[in-house]
Formats: structure tokens, C-alpha cells, sequence
């Protein structure tokens, strides 16, 4: 092997751009497809479990399209799109790739050729040969084609402004910065107001690159490169991010002026020159809104969704806040209030509140005890510089015990949750048993076991007994209802279990008891929760 494929084959395994290797980025050769031609090969591993995918305009319509974009408060009427069916679509998978997860992409090609999971070729190409448009014309500077363009008339109940966000991206970056200025608009009532951060430039490959390996970059701090062999030593570094497009920017806001009454929204990309490599633009669903948009958190921060984690072992969550007011080195702080033991159990990686920044990011982490058992709730608020804030609420509920027995779901659509609360000391005598999910105003029993078992649908039941298995069963509580919250707990006496055919059982130091519960369920005999294994000390 000699020493150019030696230097080649240990950037692609070290992740390195070529350039990193000291060899100089090598010469790519321009497409030139006829009308109606394409490159783009779907990659053979597309299928991945995580990523970007995309449904285009052959199996969904451009009312569709700008539906997925509205927020609260905004009515749209006169729907069109012009440009190739394939050329515009909806996408989702974007979280930790585009900057959020779905949305409406528009492009001067084909809306699938953004799928990753790598950039593969950096001169993916579809030719429509179709016109551009007049005002990426003017916006770009040069004579446009293959336009994209989606365009309705929208109202806002109760607002003066207006805003958007969005991602610009394309195979133009890095090789052909400079030469080939495909653009991006965003026309409120004919004023583009798709402006780069902190400037008056439209969003074009020319205002928003780090350099063509020659130049230098325009904005370059707000551009996010994806080519790793088109840059040389010391340039802006290679992200691999999981998009076959070779640059993006980052996720930028628009916000603009409302006339009174019904206002006009035009949304367009297209190639400039020539029909050949693709630009596209990611516009986030629900961010048109009728206001100065407050701050909002994206995916992977869990607001709203419940953490169950088992005392004694570590949870961890990150947290991302983006500013989208659309001003100038917009940023926001992040700051945590809540239950106080979590708080000081957990920590902040790194620590809140975070100084402006954009996005704001921060990792928690805890491990909690035995002692923590029950509901925690942390309410995260993200501030920008107009003093707007979103909260964002992280309930973490800490379990005692080990969960088996998967359950069947019952009347209410969810299947029935048991955990335990309390302590496993068994001289503290302080264990509650709590079931939710259960149907209201139904009889249930709390049912305990020193083993466990399996029983298909007994007397009838939906679900599973999963207790027993030659060890006696007992009924730990009275027979009682399930009230209104579709919940019911009860606290279990460990030194006196009422195991038959004896009564008075004491759960020992070291022994280990399995716990369910049992409903009835409307029409049907019964059903079962999930299963619960406690070790008592």
C-alpha cells in the first residue's frame, strides 16, 4: 500500500478530514445531468433505526406541507407549491442532525437525497431543468433554476409580528463557495426576511461558508461544515453529522412585521447558475407563530415525560435550550428549581444557570437512594434577552424494587404501572404499593407472594397472574375502589402479611417478596399489573 493510501485509510478510521492528513483536498468534478437525470444513490445502510427520513409531495399535498409549519393563533388559506413533486415533502429524524426533529423541507433537487446516515457524495444532484425564481434571482445575484417554492396567504389573531426557523443546506459547500450562490427566501408579503444573524444578508451559499480552501469565510461561526475532504489544514472542522448534505447553517430565525388583516408568506430555494447540486432548506414544524417566539427546549431535554429510575441506580438526561426572538447573538440562560432533594443529590454538567448561549446545554445527573422513593419533579426555565421564558417540567419518579411480568393494557389504553415506595427496612414497616393506570371505579386487590409464578388469563382475566409458583398468594390489602386519577395505593404491613391459610406472616431480613395487582376491568373478569420483586433488608 503505498503512502497516499495509507494517509487515506487512516482518516476515514481516526474520523479525520483528509485535509488533517496534509494532503491537499482534491479537484471535484461538476455534475452535468440532462433534465429529469439524478446521481443520488440511496445509501445501502438508509434504513438505519435513527436519522432523517422524508415524505415527498407523490403521497401527501402542499396544504400538507404548510400545515405542518403552523403554530397557536395562525389560519392559512390559498395554498400553492411550484417546482417537482420530489423537490418538496416533510421530514422527521432531525434531532442531533438538522437542530430539530420534523418539518417541511423544500429543495433544488430531490427531498430524499438529504438522507444520511453519512455524506457519501459531495456532489449530490437532481436536474428538473425547471425555472427558478425572480426573487431568488435578485436575492442570489445571478439567474436562478429549479425552484422549489411553496406560498399562501396566512392570518394571525392577535399579533403584530411574526416568525419562523429554519436550516439552509446544500452540496454547493465547500468547493463551489463563491461560484455558485444558490439561495434561500423567505418573503413576508414580498420582504425576504430569511436574514443571516446580526447582518442585512440574505441566506446564500456566498453569505454564510467557511472559505472555499482558498478564501476565507463569510459568517463562518454560523455555518456547520460536513465535507471532510474539501477543506484544507486549519480550516473551519469536519462534524460528520448523519445528512448527506455537505454544509448547513445553524438553525436561524426570521421575523418580520404583519401588515393588518391577511398577510402573504413566499418560501423558496433554488440552484443558481446551472440545475446541478442540491440546496434544500429544513423548516421547523409549529414555528410559524403570531409573536416574538418565546425560548423553547428540543429533543432529547424529556419535558413532560416521566423518568422512572429504581433507587440505587444513576438516571441522567440532557437538556437544550434554544432562543428563537430572531435577534442578534440571541442566547438564552438556563436555570433548575423544583424538589429539593434532587437537586441537591444530582448535578449540572455544566453548572446552571448557564450564561447566555445559544443553544444552552446541560446534562443532569443522579443517583438516587432508597430514601428518595416517590415523585420528583424538576422544572427547568430557559430565559433569552427580552426576558421571555419557557418552563419546562422533568417528574422523576424513584421505584424500590425490580420490575417483571410485563402487563396487558386495560380499559384505560395503558397497561397497569405497580411500584413501591417506603422502605425496604423491614423494622421501618413503611412500604406503599401504588398502581396507576388502572380503570376508575373498579374493585382491586394488592396480591403478595414469596415466589413467583405464571398463570395464563385466570378465571377469565385479560391479563397474567404472575405470583405463586408453589408458594401461597396473599391478598395484602381489602377489597377496595379505584377513585378518580386512575390510581390506588396502600400501605402493607410487613409484620403482619395475611398469607393464608395462617395469618400473621412476617416478612423477614433477606427474603425476597413478589408483588401484583388485581382489577376488574368492565366487561372482562380481571386484568393484572406488572409484577414487582422487592429484597427486604
Amino acid at each position: 500500500m503505498n503512502t497516499l493510501q495509507n494517509s487515506l485509510v487512516a482518516a476515514c478510521l481516526l474520523g479525520m478530514p483528509l485535509a488533517s492528513t496534509g494532503l491537499a483536498a482534491p479537484q471535484h468534478v461538476r455534475p452535468n445531468l440532462a433534465p429529469g437525470e439524478t446521481n443520488w444513490v440511496p445509501q445501502s445502510n438508509s434504513s438505519f433505526l435513527v436519522g432523517l427520513t422524508t415524505i415527498d409531495l407523490t403521497a401527501q399535498t402542499a396544504q400538507d406541507l404548510a400545515e405542518e409549519l403552523l403554530g397557536a393563533g395562525v389560519t392559512i388559506s390559498n395554498v400553492t407549491f411550484t417546482g417537482a413533486n420530489a423537490a418538496g415533502g416533510t421530514f422527521q429524524g432531525g434531532t442531533g442532525i438538522i437542530g430539530f426533529e420534523r418539518g417541511v423541507l423544500l429543495s433544488s433537487g430531490n427531498v430524499a437525497s438529504v438522507i444520511g446516515p453519512m455524506n457519501v457524495d459531495s456532489g449530490t444532484s437532481t436536474a428538473w431543468g425547471l425555472p427558478g425564481d425572480a426573487d431568488l434571482d435578485t436575492l442570489s445575484g445571478v439567474g436562478t433554476n429549479d425552484a422549489a417554492v411553496l406560498e399562501f396567504d396566512f392570518e394571525c389573531a392577535a399579533s403584530t409580528t411574526v416568525s419562523f426557523q429554519f436550516v439552509f443546506a446544500s452540496e454547493e459547500y465547500n468547493e463551489y463557495v463563491f461560484q455558485f450562490n444558490d439561495a434561500f427566501g423567505l418573503l413576508l408579503n414580498g420582504t425576504n426576511i430569511a436574514i443571516v444573524p446580526g447582518t442585512a444578508s440574505p441566506v446564500t451559499i456566498d453569505n454564510v461558508n467557511c472559505g472555499d480552501g482558498t478564501l476565507p469565510g463569510v459568517n463562518c461561526g454560523q455555518f456547520i461544515n460536513n465535507e471532510c475532504d474539501s477543506l484544507p489544514v486549519g480550516s473551519y472542522p469536519c462534524t460528520n453529522i448523519e445528512t448527506e448534505m455537505d454544509g448547513l447553517t445553524q438553525v436561524f430565525s426570521a421575523v418580520g412585521t404583519l401588515q393588518p388583516g391577511v398577510n402573504h408568506l413566499k418560501i423558496a430555494v433554488a440552484d443558481a447558475l446551472d440545475d446541478e447540486l442540491d440546496s434544500v432548506v429544513f423548516l421547523r414544524a409549529s414555528s410559524l407563530l403570531c409573536a416574538n417566539p418565546e425560548p423553547s427546549f428540543d429533543p432529547p431535554t424529556p419535558c413532560g415525560q416521566r423518568l422512572t429510575v429504581q433507587a440505587g441506580t444513576p438516571v441522567s438526561f440532557d437538556i437544550v435550550a434554544l432562543a428563537t426572538n430572531g435577534l442578534s447573538n440571541q442566547g438564552v440562560s438556563i436555570s433548575a428549581t423544583g424538589d429539593a432533594a434532587a437537586l441537591a443529590g444530582g448535578t449540572f454538567n455544566p453548572s446552571v444557570p448557564t450564561v447566555f448561549a445559544q443553544p444552552a446545554s446541560t446534562q443532569f445527573s443522579w443517583t438516587p437512594t432508597e430514601a428518595d422513593a416517590g415523585l420528583h419533579v424538576i422544572t427547568l426555565r430557559a430565559t433569552d434577552q427580552l426576558g421571555q421564558f419557557t418552563e419546562c417540567d422533568v417528574p422523576i419518579l424513584v421505584t424500590l424494587g425490580q420490575n417483571f411480568c410485563q402487563a396487558v393494557a386495560n380499559s384505560t389504553g395503558e397497561p397497569g404501572y405497580l411500584y413501591a415506595t417506603g422502605s425496604t427496612q423491614v423494622s421501618n414497616n413503611n412500604l406503599t404499593l401504588v398502581a396507576e393506570s388502572v380503570p376508575n371505579g373498579e374493585l382491586m386487590y394488592f396480591l403478595g407472594s414469596r415466589g413467583q409464578g405464571f398463570v395464563m388469563n385466570p378465571g377469565g382475566s385479560v391479563g397474567n397472574l404472575c405470583l405463586g409458583g408453589g408458594q401461597a398468594i396473599a391478598r395484602l390489602l381489602n377489597t377496595t375502589g379505584v377513585t378518580a386519577g386512575n390510581m390506588l395505593s396502600g400501605s402493607v404491613n410487613l409484620l403482619n402479611i395475611p398469607e393464608p391459610p395462617a395469618f400473621g406472616t412476617m416478612v423477614l431480613a433477606g427474603e425476597t417478596w413478589h408483588f401484583q395487582g388485581w382489577h376488574r376491568d368492565g366487561a372482562t373478569p380481571g386484568n393484572f399489573t406488572n409484577g414487582l420483586s422487592i429484597t427486604f433488608q
